[in-house]
Order: C-alpha cells, then structure tokens, then sequence
C-alpha cells in the first residue's frame, strides 16, 4: 500500500468516480486509493488508471483504509462518510449534481463535511498540498448543511 495516500470510496456513481479518475490522472504528485461499492463493476475504471503508479484500486477493508488515510473522499452518497467522520479524517464529498431534497436525506450537514460539485474544485482542494480541516474549509467550498426542505 502506498504510503500517505489520498482515499477515494467511490459510492456506486459512475459519472462520479470517472471525473475523480480524470482528475487523479493529472495530479502524479498525490498518492491515490481507490475502493468502490461492492457492487460496481470496476474494470473499466481499472483500464482508465492503467500505467499511472500514483492510482491503485483496492478490494480491502475500508475502516483499515480509512484509517491508513492522510485524507478521504466520498464519491457521492455513502454512510462511509460517517466512518471517515469517526476517524477524525479530513473528509469531502464529491458530488457532480444540482444538491437537491433528496441529498440533503442523508445526515451530511450534521457532519458539516464540505460538498465539491467539480473537478476544478477538487483539484483545488487536493492540491493545498495538506489536508488539514483548516485548509480545505475555506470560502470557495460550499457547505450544504440546511434544511432539509430542498436546498438547491
């Protein structure tokens, strides 16, 4: 396992997990983890990362993950996001969609975890270059913890 690794658990959003892929092709200098829902199918997203070392996919625990984790990052809705809170992981969501009722069903805003809507945010974010909470919460990153009467 790579040592000081950025962990991404993509949360079964195909359009999701394909930016961050896109993303983490063009940032070599960051270590990246990957681990999917058990229920995706991950070879095209193993032909994608083919011959960059800096980007592994993982079949492995995620607590033990999460826990080797200098940062997380959820891939769009996921109760993981809870088990990254509990470590006391600097922990984002991306999610690439107009934020609705229905996501805000989810107790994300009771975490207050900040919610990246694209690519050039996310690389923004990743490339501070220290994933302290004080860094990634500044005020270019939306936090969405309002009500849930369909925040938009």
């Amino acid at each position: 396992m790579k040592e000081n690794y950025i962990l991404y658990f993509g949360a079964g959003d195909d359009k999701a997990n394909r930016e961050v892929i896109k993303a983490f092709i063009k940032m070599p200098q960051n270590n990246f983890v990957m681990k999917f829902h058990p229920q995706e199918r991950i070879i095209e997203y193993k032909k994608l990362i083919k011959g960059f070392d800096n980007i592994k996919i993982v079949n492995k625990n995620v607590h033990k993950l999460i826990k080797e984790a200098v940062f997380v990052i959820i891939g769009g809705t996921s109760t993981t996001y809870l088990e990254s809170v509990i470590a006391s992981k600097p922990t984002i969501i991306y999610y690439p969609y107009k934020l609705t009722g229905f996501f805000f069903r989810f107790p994300i805003q009771k975490a207050s975890l900040p919610i990246i809507q694209n690519v050039t945010e996310l690389k923004r974010v990743l490339t501070i270059g220290e994933w302290k909470e004080s860094n990634i919460c500044d005020d270019d990153i939306k936090y969405n913890y309002e009500s849930d009467s369909g925040v938009e």
